[in-house]
Parts: C-alpha cells; structure tokens; sequence
C-alpha cells in the first residue's frame, strides 16, 4: 500500500513484538488474496479502512474465513465503511474497494456489532471524518474484550507532542 512504516522488532518470542513508527504518506491499492489472508485476517478490518482511503482499486479474495468471526465481517465492515462513503463491494469470500480522497460524515450511529476489531476500525475512521459533529459509535465496550485500553491509548497518541512527526 506504500505506508511509511518502520518496525522496530524487539522480541523473538513466537509471535514477534516491538514498536511500530507510521508516517504520513499516501497509499496506494493492492491486492490481498488467499495466501496473505492468514496472516492478516484479523488485520483485514483496519486494511479495509485504508483500502477506502488508497488511491485506486484493491481487491481482497479469500477471506471466506470471515464469515466464521464475532460477526460476518465481510458485510458488517462494508456496511459500516458506507454509512462514511465509502465505495466497497461486498463479494461471496471477499470485498472491492476503490479508493476515495475522503469520508463524509455518517447520517447514522455507525455500530460495533459486537465486535472489537470492528469498533476500532470505526474508531480510527471517526478521527478520518473532517467534522466537528461527534459521531456516535454504538457499542464500544466491545473494544474491551481485546483491547481494554485502546481510547486511553489512543487519546494519548492524540494529544502526546513526542508522537508528533
């Protein structure tokens, strides 16, 4: 996608840890098919997100796994990422999403489903939205069951001048 990201790995345990650096830059379409799907299944959420914003058509096949998630994602992130403008095609194992220049704000509460990684996509998303109209994400307890702090820690990452580029 072109993302300015810089990995800082700092353990070897089995499943690597470290710190992650993002700049700003502008991204780019790609395609995601079935042999990177397990590695980024519970990523394609946040991937989609950026997918809308990219510039061009990214396909994403393969991804029947979703299906079997704390919702159907396929269809729940396609319809909440609508709600903000987005331009997403919902396919049997997958999705197509051409890139806009930006989101607009929703007419309704977008909405968690239940689901954690959809509430934080929709969170990220709701800092994308260029408004001063709060917009309400229903559900974001949801969020608890994997990330108990992630407002905290986004709030911090907001407002901290050090993480300022």
């Amino acid at each position: 996608m072109n993302a300015n990201i810089e990995v800082k790995k700092t353990s070897n345990e089995a499943e690597a840890y470290g710190d992650i650096i993002v700049h700003s830059s502008n991204l780019h379409a790609v395609e995601i098919t079935s042999k990177e799907i397990p590695n980024v299944i519970d990523e394609l959420p946040i991937l989609t997100l950026a997918a809308s914003l990219a510039k061009g058509r990214t396909i994403i096949s393969g991804a029947g796994e979703l299906r079997v998630k704390e919702t159907y994602r396929i269809s729940v992130v396609a319809a909440e990422l609508k709600k903000l403008g987005a331009r997403i095609q919902e396919k049997s194992d997958g999705m197509v999403i051409d890139g806009c220049p930006k989101l607009q704000i929703p007419e309704n509460n977008l909405a968690t489903h239940g689901d954690h990684r959809i509430g934080m996509m929709l969170a990220v998303a709701a800092l994308l939205v260029d408004t001063s109209k709060t917009i309400t994400l229903n559900n974001p307890e949801a969020i608890k069951i994997s990330y108990p702090n992630f407002f905290r820690d986004l709030d911090y990452l907001l407002n901290n001048p050090d993480m300022k580029g």
